[in-house]
């Protein structure tokens, strides 16, 4: 009996040992797929996750929209995803305000795309083109216009843009009188004088005597001496590429505005992209950094950091840089130039008010350029006061745009 039951319980252990046995053969595979299942859901969450792509729009822009209503969207950073068939939803990063825009129904050869991918060009006539380049082929293509639209309907999205510059038609062709102009006065104020948005302002007429050393009452007087030879200029030996200029002097320019109006100067029209970045001097952290999808036309063109709630600190120094980016990477240009905002300019009051050449005289270059600047949008044409930006600019070197002719 005992050996009965020993052989029996040998028998029953060895058994249970191939069981186990077996088992143990099961769990590699059973691990290998567990592994291959960790594989796949590591690799869903950026896909499924991925948020809407954004855009820029660098000046105010009109839109339409399936109900005929046009809605103006206000320079800014937006958010885009379909909303219809033909229909995009366009949503304000700052304080998620949405708008529905009219699209057209496009395809493309993307097909390798696994989200949806937003991009913005401006176009001939004042267009300015988002597109949404969808997953499977589709694109949806919405064309806005810098001009207002018609019969825009109050209370839906920001106010219309009205022209800031209206240009009477001549009804004969005698010359008109040449009015020699009272500069304006602008007094300091927090919000900077209202400029388009990266429009090319004209250059010195062909007509304008060239007078060496001719200043047209436009002294710039540079402040307490700052730190010399701060502005890079981005100068091209290439002729396909054109070289770029910030409007800055060879120090630290002041403003009295905590959102200044920033200039900058293209040789000639380019389709690369330009990055335009603001930081504190020395410090890598950017406040700014912004993508002008080209074309991009050869002129001035400005910035206003007001549209981007970008605000200055006082006696803060800042750099701010436009960077070419191209194809190959070397050919790409920089230039840079500094900045710093002082409250109220050295010698003066709060209730002083000042003029294009006060605020040259005082030190004051960003805010010198701006006001001439806003003079030359309410005049067009003016010869005086083209000369006059011509003269300030040469007396800081910039002689490349001082002499650009539109």
């Amino acid at each position: 009996m005992l050996q009965i039951q020993k052989g029996s319980s040998h028998i029953i252990q060895k058994g249970g040992c191939l069981n186990n046995a077996v088992r143990l053969k099961k769990w590699p595979r059973i691990g290998f797929i567990f592994f291959i299942l960790g594989l796949i859901l590591c690799s869903v969450p950026p896909i499924l996750l991925a948020g809407p792509p954004n855009v820029v729009i660098n000046r105010g822009t009109h839109f339409p929209t399936i109900s005929g209503n046009p809605v103006s969207l206000s320079p800014g950073k937006y958010l885009v995803e379909q909303a219809g068939p033909e229909e995009l939803r366009v949503t304000t990063v700052k304080d998620k305000q949405e708008f529905l825009i009219k699209a057209e129904a496009l395809t493309h050869e993307q097909y390798e795309l696994f989200a949806p991918m937003a991009l913005t060009r401006y176009s001939k006539n004042h267009d300015f083109l988002i597109n949404l380049f969808l997953p499977g082929g589709i694109r949806l293509q919405a064309r806005g216009s810098s001009k207002e639209l018609a019969k825009p309907i109050s209370g839906q999205g920001p106010p219309p843009f009205t022209p800031l510059v209206k240009i009477p038609v001549q009804q004969s062709e005698a010359k008109p009188p040449v009015d020699t102009p009272k500069v304006a006065s602008i007094t300091p104020d927090p919000k900077s004088p209202a400029l388009p948005k990266s429009s090319p302002i004209p250059g010195s007429p062909s007509s304008l005597p060239g007078i060496p050393g001719k200043t047209f009452g436009m002294i710039y007087q540079s402040p307490a001496r700052d730190q010399p030879g701060l502005r890079i200029d981005g100068t091209s030996s290439d002729s396909q590429f054109p070289s770029i200029f910030v409007l800055a002097p060879n120090h630290v320019g002041h403003t009295s505005q905590e959102h200044p109006v920033l200039f900058w100067f293209l040789s000639q029209e380019t389709h690369d992209p330009l990055d335009i970045m603001i930081a504190k001097e020395g410090n890598l952290e950017a406040l700014l950094d912004i993508r002008l999808l080209p074309p991009l036309q050869a002129g001035i063109h400005e910035l206003r950091l007001g549209d981007y709630g970008i605000g200055l600190r006082p006696d803060v120094v800042y750099r701010w840089t436009v960077k070419m980016i191209t194809v190959p990477p070397s050919k790409g240009l920089t230039a840079s130039g500094a900045i710093k905002r002082n409250t109220v300019p050295v010698g003066s009051s709060k209730s002083l008010v000042y003029s294009p050449e006060n605020y040259a005289q005082k030190g004051q270059w960003y805010d010198a350029l701006t006001a001439l600047a806003n003079l030359i949008q309410s005049k067009p044409g003016n010869t005086l006061l083209l000369a006059q930006r011509a003269a300030l600019l040469k007396q800081v070197g910039l002689s490349e745009a001082a002499a650009f002719v539109q």
